[in-house]
């Protein structure tokens, strides 16, 4: 009940500010907007998808807020809280003097903005130390709490000290795992783990140097936290050469634990009866665990930026009034910039909603007409905001080997529409930022899964256009996906089913192309044929060559990489490094997330 009041109360806020919005609107663009009922009703209804948007946001923000309220400790809640309590209270008193002076008018802001300052920083400085060392200072106030008795009882143990040994600090995970307050108790850094870490640092080779400074930095980062007590021991055990068999000997003596990722020290310590902290069984213990048959919902926020550059070939005024006069009119554009804007959200489990607008930059456009028998021609550069589309996209079905959705849209126009000739002409539609028409689609879109690593998408949409300025654009069918060939792959397959193709000079020169097709829009195919691997090198047994062709390849994969989708990019990461586990994307296991338009 009370998440849905809250939608409504936030649909109807984004309504009521989208109408009454009109009335916010400079006096000069309210003169030339002909219907201000129409655009009431267009600012109200994207007023109310934004509350909706809004709304659901709120709602998981609370939700979460009120999990950890119910999760959190008693006492650790009452130590925040008076921790709050104390550290507005000591800035209140300290900023008290600061209130009662008198300033000038052009001082005005001195108090309030000392006052939010003060209590900003002495609130917070007082919550973390009431995080940090609340529970203590409650037990002294209560020795006779439940924890203190089961210590003194022996029931619960103190926390025991950790050896950190030189893999685990040059790993790094260690320091966000202290971050967590997963580690407690003492620290121990013996001096052998030191030295060891100065003479890594030290090295000649610059990955070990690397390696031994992150592990120094390490270091530094865990002395700095709040909570953690780190401490350095000189026990050293001169009989004993390796530093793995001295970590097994401290950790007898202090009867401790070793924090390490290392396999062989975890064994090897385990048979002496010691107890150890692997990392990496930590990591592997946190995997969700999925069963067969569970379906996992994933609520995302996408936001897309998107910025053309068209140039034409520019003609002069007299170059198009010699068209003209051959064919009666005649346009020409010298250039034209369209920057978008696209944001979309998963509103339910099949459901996505998204909306694109942009802005138009014309350059250098060119009207000529035969009046008369007398060609003439005005200039223009149309520039302005472009139309609102409104996209919806339903999975009406869904399976182990592909998905069909249902999408549709509508256009508002709310673009500029009133772009003008020098000589005062109004510009056709077609030529103008926006359309001054309403726009419907509808179609349908299939994904199927042709292998763990390779989608095909496909898509058939009709777009109904309307009447504006009494002017029709044509309606627009679309259907297919784009099949792009780099190198020989037209001559493989004898160019049947390319979009487009372009022969390679080079490797790097199809690299090159084959990034450029990569960023086109929409979904596509791009085969690429890198035709030096066995003409220069495979079949003359080059295998120098062949290696520097490999190595040229490897090194260009980071720009092929950023050119793919983010599910994509990472299976290939995965499995550039020799980690085939983590680069299968198995549909039936774990179907991939696709783009919705």
């Amino acid at each position: 009940m009370v998440d849905t009041l809250i939608l409504v109360l936030f649909v109807v806020s984004g309504a009521a500010a989208g109408w009454l919005g009109v009335d916010l609107l400079p006096e000069q663009q309210l003169i030339r907007i002909q219907n201000l009922e129409q655009l009431s009703w267009i600012l109200g209804g994207g007023g109310a998808l934004a509350g909706l948007l809004a709304g659901v946001v709120f709602q998981r923000l609370r939700r979460r807020l009120m999990e950890q309220v119910r999760t959190m400790p008693t006492d650790l809640l009452v130590s925040r809280a008076v921790g709050l309590i104390l550290g507005l209270l000591v800035a209140n008193l300290l900023i008290s003097p600061i209130l009662f002076l008198s300033l000038p008018w052009e001082l005005v802001l001195v108090k309030p903005l000392a006052a939010v300052a003060a209590n900003v920083f002495f609130g917070v400085s007082g919550y973390n130390l009431a995080e940090v060392h609340g529970r203590t200072l409650l037990r002294l106030f209560n020795p006779n709490s439940t924890e203190a008795l089961l210590v003194a009882d022996g029931v619960l143990m103190p926390a025991s000290a950790k050896i950190l040994d030189t893999s685990v600090i040059i790993d790094g995970r260690v320091a966000d795992i202290c971050e967590t307050g997963f580690l407690d108790g003492i620290l121990v850094i013996p001096h052998f783990v030191l030295r060891e870490l100065q003479q890594v640092a030290d090295s000649a080779d610059a990955l070990k140097r690397n390696r031994g400074r992150r592990g120094l930095d390490i270091l530094q980062r865990i002395q700095k936290m709040a909570g953690i007590t780190v401490q350095f021991v000189e026990n050293d055990y001169p009989a004993v050469r390796e530093v793995d068999m001295k970590l097994i000997e401290l950790a007898k003596e202090f009867e401790a634990k070793i924090v390490t990722n290392d396999f062989n020290l975890n064994k090897v310590a385990q048979l002496q009866g010691v107890d150890v902290l692997n990392i990496n069984e930590l990591a592997n213990a946190l995997k969700p665990i999925v069963l067969p048959g569970e379906t996992m919902k994933v609520s995302t926020w996408n936001m897309d930026f998107r910025l053309d550059f068209t140039s034409f070939d520019g003609l002069s005024a007299a170059q198009a009034e010699a068209h003209a006069a051959n064919s009666g009119a005649f346009d020409s554009i010298d250039s034209s910039v369209l920057a978008s804007l696209s944001l979309s959200y998963g509103l339910l489990e099949d459901v996505q909603v998204s909306t694109t607008i942009g802005w138009y930059w014309g350059n250098g456009f060119i009207d000529a007409e035969d009046v008369g028998g007398v060609v003439e021609s005005s200039t223009a550069d149309p520039s302005g905001l472009t139309d609102l589309w409104i996209n919806a996209k339903w999975r009406v079905m869904k399976g182990e080997d592909g998905h069909l959705a249902l999408v549709g849209g509508v256009k508002a126009p709310v673009g500029n529409d009133d772009q003008r000739l020098a000589n005062g002409e109004l510009l056709e539609p077609s030529s103008q930022p926006g359309s001054g028409a309403w726009d419907f689609m509808g179609g349908v879109a299939y994904s199927r899964y042709l292998t763990p690593h390779v989608t095909l998408d496909s898509s058939v949409a009709y777009t109904l256009r309307t009447e504006a300025h009494d002017f029709q654009v044509g309606d627009r069918f679309d259907a297919g996906v784009a099949v792009y060939g780099v190198g020989k792959i037209q001559d493989i397959f004898a160019g049947r089913g390319m979009t487009h193709a372009r022969y390679s000079d080079s490797d790097q020169h199809g690299i090159d192309l084959a990034i450029d097709y990569l960023g086109r829009p929409g979904p596509s195919l791009v085969f690429a044929n890198l035709v030096d691997f066995d003409m220069l090198y495979g079949h003359r047994r080059d295998a120098k060559g062949y290696a520097r062709s490999l190595e040229d390849l490897d090194r260009a994969l980071p720009d092929l990489l950023a050119s793919l989708g983010p599910q994509q990019a990472d299976a290939l990461e995965n499995l550039r490094r020799g980690q085939p586990e983590l680069g299968r994307l198995a549909p039936r296991a774990r179907p991939l997330p696709r783009p919705l338009f």
